[in-house]
């Protein structure tokens, strides 16, 4: 409960502004796709309205959808849509197999291989019980964690960045504020194998456990943020996504420092 008051904290400054910022919007193009999909009188309402719109309206549209059983290829399709053309994860996806259960336990999303793609689907399949775990929310998150003194486990990272988060990678700024964990203590740590990643288990929660970690995390942030509004968690992961790039990466740039012991001349 404390960590998600701080972090709930963090976000008031932020959440009243969400339909202003949130900026994922998807092309007529895109649109057009979805509409040979499904309805395109549906579609058509979606066109020309603000990202945050768009969000809530596809939700509506795509998840009673996807939590239909699955027994054409309308879902596959539905899902790389969802990948492809609103997620813009380009690298093939041809297997929805373990998604298409309508019920879809967390035990699907356990394991930590293409989470971004992965939990774009559940996120749109079952809106009130999971939320999308990509590179922005878990940078934005990581980030609040450590700049708030939230907790001294961090979530591991999705790969696909963009170039502010690629220039301050945030896990090797977690990583120097636990430079204590990193340093070797003698001779023969220099040559042992897998010396980062064993000592990242102390610093990052397990990738087999990083989604429902996140996931609950974030629900529960959220019902401080919007009680009123309970079953939509995703209003919180957009507020997190949304401030990734710009809000997150001005207040790394301001707070964030580094102090390197230089030789004496």
């Amino acid at each position: 409960m404390e960590q998600a008051q701080i972090i709930a904290d963090y976000l008031k400054k932020y959440n009243l502004n969400l339909k202003i910022q949130y900026n994922w919007g998807v092309t007529d193009e895109n649109l057009n796709s979805l509409g040979e999909i499904t309805n395109e009188n549906d579609v058509n309402a979606i066109k020309n309205k603000p990202p945050y719109d768009q969000r809530l309206m596809l939700v509506k549209l795509l998840s009673p959808m996807l939590s239909q059983p699955a027994t054409n290829d309308q879902y596959e399709k539905l899902c790389n849509w969802i990948i492809k053309d609103w997620g813009r994860i380009t690298t093939s996806y041809d297997n929805v197999d373990n998604l298409k259960d309508p019920k879809l336990s967390i035990e699907t999303l356990q394991s930590f291989n293409r989470i971004s793609s992965t939990s774009k689907i559940a996120a749109f399949k079952h809106p009130d019980k999971f939320v999308i775990y990509d590179t922005r929310i878990a940078y934005s998150l990581n980030w609040i964690i450590l700049s708030q003194n939230a907790g001294n486990q961090f979530f591991p990272m999705p790969d696909g960045r963009n170039s502010k988060m690629n220039a301050f990678d945030i896990e090797v700024l977690i990583r120097l504020n636990h430079i204590s964990t990193y340093q070797m203590k003698n001779e023969k740590e220099a040559y042992q194998g897998k010396f980062i990643s064993q000592r990242d288990e102390n610093v990052f929660i397990p990738k087999k456990q990083a989604y429902n970690t996140l996931n609950e995390l974030v629900k529960e942030v959220h019902f401080m943020l919007w009680p009123e509004r309970k079953n939509e968690p995703y209003l919180t992961e957009m507020l997190l996504f949304a401030i990734a790039d710009q809000e997150i990466f001005q207040d790394i740039t301001n707070r964030a420092g580094l102090i390197i012991k230089t030789a004496k001349n």
